[in-house]
């Protein structure tokens, strides 16, 4: 940075009390920087026990972006960070804090280094979020062995690149309970393979595929994007499961044929539904990843009822799109 005064050694020469005053008094790209000036500013930074809000990391074409809280990221490139195992060099890391847009390079680390040492003056375990619009062999290559709590991988579009993406998402969906991907990767027998990854003890899933597939998917709560036929077979072949680990299921229908009082009828063809009261409230709590804040708060809908007990509230939600959501309690 150039307009970056350094921290005068002797700091790290004060009292405990004073080197923490002046620490905590610090903006966190500055205590970031310090803490790879030497192994003491490292333990000196993780000694006042800053833990973020989230910790994820993005990989697109360009670059790789490490969010480490709410509001400031840090920035470094695919080609100068590349670290291919045959190196010995490793290529320093150009860091781009978000804000105020000021860049300092690292020491010599690669990817690995970079994020470990992130996370042990942040107090992490495991990175909240992986997501990856281009895969990258050597990046994932360095991130092998890390857990995450969810996986997205959006924007896979390139058929170039169809051999890295599922091996990306091999790699990765074992390491997660939760996974985001807007098109099935496998090019030799797709429904199969991915079926392999959907039939994993997951916690949520959000992904385009058939029905077959959800029928499969072995998870806590999904979003699928469906036919609204397909959405009254499913519903149909729930009403005969047994199974109680299903909480929540939402589906995106196409916005240029359904209007909310052209989705009734196809939707409950062939099965007996009531029209809960308007005014009946209960509380769901759902991954902060559907619902944004945990808690989730059911209004009205209609409701399925099957011989065990269970009941379905599905909300006919009228946005941008129509929205299904359907809720599953006893």
């Amino acid at each position: 940075m150039d307009d970056y005064v350094p921290i005068p050694f002797t700091l790290l020469k004060l009292p405990q009390k004073s080197i923490d005053v002046v620490l905590r008094r610090m903006c966190i790209e500055a205590l970031v920087e310090l803490s790879f000036t030497s192994k003491a500013a490292m333990q000196q930074t993780k000694h006042l026990g800053i833990k973020t809000e989230r910790f994820i990391i993005a990989i697109n074409s360009n670059e790789i972006l490490i969010d480490v809280s709410g509001c400031r990221d840090f920035r470094f490139y695919t080609f100068e960070c590349s670290t291919p195992s045959h190196h010995t060099v490793q290529k320093p890391i150009r860091v781009h804090v978000g804000f105020r847009g000021e860049r300092w390079e690292t020491p010599f680390f690669g990817v690995r280094q970079f994020l470990n040492h992130l996370m042990e003056i942040f107090h992490q375990t495991k990175l909240d979020s992986l997501h990856i619009s281009t895969a990258d062999p050597e990046c994932s290559n360095e991130l092998k062995g890390m857990e995450f709590g969810w996986l997205s991988m959006m924007s896979m579009t390139s058929d170039n690149n169809s051999s890295q993406d599922e091996d990306a998402l091999r790699q990765f969906s074992g390491k997660t309970d939760s996974i985001c991907l807007n098109r099935n990767p496998f090019s030799i027998e797709p429904s199969k393979q991915m079926q392999m990854i959907l039939t994993r003890n997951m916690n949520v899933v959000s992904t385009k595929c058939d029905l077959n597939d959800v029928f499969v998917t072995n998870a806590r709560s999904f979003t699928a994007f469906l036919k609204i036929e397909d959405v009254n077979i499913f519903l149909k072949h729930w009403m005969h499961r047994s199974d109680r680990k299903l909480k929540s299921a939402w589906f995106d229908l196409d916005a240029f044929r359904w209007d909310v009082e052209d989705v009734l009828e196809p939707l409950f063809k062939g099965i007996a539904y009531h029209v809960a009261p308007a005014d009946r409230e209960f509380i769901v709590h759902l991954p902060k990843k559907l619902s944004g804040c945990g808690d989730y708060r059911v209004i009205g809908g209609y409701d399925v009822r099957r011989n065990d007990g269970m009941t379905a509230t599905i909300i006919v939600a009228d946005r941008a799109n129509v929205f299904l959501k359907m809720f599953f309690w006893i």
